[in-house]
């Protein structure tokens, strides 16, 4: 029977991962970092034009509404009434006809007198009285043709057709209407492809040329794009020192709308290489900035059978570091000197979630896990598979990475031509 005053025998179950505290991680990495700036903008249109009519008329048909989609050189947007020009047309053809008529008869007549002024017959001035009235004939079906040519091409333009594939964004006639040359019916705008307009300070545009790639955040749509610089205007407001750059984005899915707000990011000096860490890795403290490391338990095979959590849960260290560069969702840190120095190297994994709570040594388990911890668990435990939702876009970082790793094969002239 057990002495009341004795302690209780130690309990060598192990401990459930349920009640420990949960933290997500993520890994450290060793790459190139560099310092980045948001620059703020919106997007703009490729083209826009107004489209109005080269004739006078009725506005008979008008196929679109604000919001359509056209297609260039395929979509009649509008057609004004051709009754005139249709009359104007057959008077042409008529009269050409009727002339040639007669100046055929004219030239036959012609010859004849030509004929006669062999044998002093006629004079002259009756062969070139009959020269004249011949010319007049020739001239009259000069500009009956001309006349035919006209109705032809008033026929041809009065419809109305999108220049460019686009979408209709203003309709401002209705059927019915009379209309001019240079009245207004429809504004449209360019499609598949749209501008960001960016305003860069004037000590930043240095570190931009034409052709370079950067990162351009969409805020309204979560998505960060790889654009492409087309044009850095040399011309900006002299109050704010700003230059308006433009950074081309493709729009394949027809997801940018026009006057989105845009964030573009620039790199402000040389990328580091270093240790990186998710932001969210760094408790940012007035005493100095430290990371959470996460080192894993050691588990046999009887504890992973009877317990999988054993898997996923492990004890944390805290290591105080000092930020050398600050990215947009990563940084560059540098551990200082400590007994858990060791432990802050490329393939550890940090506390990302949950690190404002913990303490030196705590045991923890993990909420969320980064697939790759999985490859380095011992095989009894099984492999867990987490199929990251997949996304469209890229992060800013893997984006100015690339356009570093293109200007690099640039500059030794390794690059590849699309």
């Amino acid at each position: 029977m057990m002495n009341p005053t004795e302690p209780p025998p130690p309990d060598d179950k192990p401990k459930s991962s349920v009640n420990l505290a949960p933290v997500r991680i993520a890994e450290v990495t060793t790459k190139e970092l560099a310092s980045v700036r948001p620059f703020i903008g919106r997007l703009i249109e490729l083209k826009k034009v107004v489209l109005s009519p080269e004739v006078t008329g009725i506005l008979e048909t008008l196929s679109v509404e604000e919001g359509d989609y056209v297609t260039g050189d395929k979509t009649v947007i509008a057609e004004i009434d051709t009754t005139w020009s249709d009359l104007t047309l057959q008077q042409a053809e008529a009269q050409i006809a009727l002339y040639s008529v007669q100046l055929d008869l004219q030239k036959v007549e012609l010859e004849r007198l030509e004929r006669l002024s062999q044998t002093r017959v006629v004079t002259d001035s009756e062969i070139n009285q009959q020269k004249i009235v011949t010319e007049q004939l020739a001239r009259q079906i000069a500009l009956s043709e001309l006349n035919r040519d006209e109705a032809k091409e008033r026929l041809e333009r009065s419809q109305i057709v999108a220049p460019f594939d686009g979408i209709v964004v203003r309709k401002t006639a209705e059927i019915g209407q009379r209309v001019t040359s240079g009245t207004e019916i429809v504004e449209m705008i360019s499609r598949g492809e749209v501008y960001a307009e960016i305003q860069i300070g004037e000590t930043y545009l240095k570190q931009l040329s034409i052709g370079d790639t950067i990162p351009i955040f969409v805020e309204a749509l979560g998505l960060t794009l790889a654009g492409q610089i087309e044009a850095i205007v040399p011309y900006g407001p002299s109050s704010s020192r700003t230059f308006p750059v433009k950074v081309l984005l493709k729009d394949l899915d027809n997801e940018l709308k026009v006057g989105m707000s845009v964030t573009a990011y620039i790199e402000t000096r040389s990328p580091t290489e270093g240790i990186v860490v998710p932001k969210d890795a760094v408790w940012i403290q007035t005493q100095g900035d430290t990371v959470w490391v996460f080192v894993p338990n050691d588990a046999s095979d009887d504890q992973a059978e009877s317990d999988v959590a054993a898997q996923v849960s492990g004890k944390v260290y805290q290591l105080p570091v000092d930020i050398v560069v600050r990215g947009v969702e990563e940084y560059l840190i540098e551990p200082k000197s400590g007994e858990n120095r060791h432990l802050l190297t490329a393939g550890a994994q940090v506390v990302i979630e949950g690190l404002e709570r913990l303490a030196e040594g705590q045991e923890v388990r993990l909420v969320s896990i980064n697939p790759a911890f999985f490859e380095h668990l011992p095989q009894a435990f099984g492999h867990q598979t987490i199929d990251p939702k997949p996304r469209k876009d890229l992060s800013v970082e893997e984006i100015l990475a690339e356009a570093r790793k293109q200007k690099r094969e640039q500059q030794d002239g390794t690059a590849v031509t699309p």
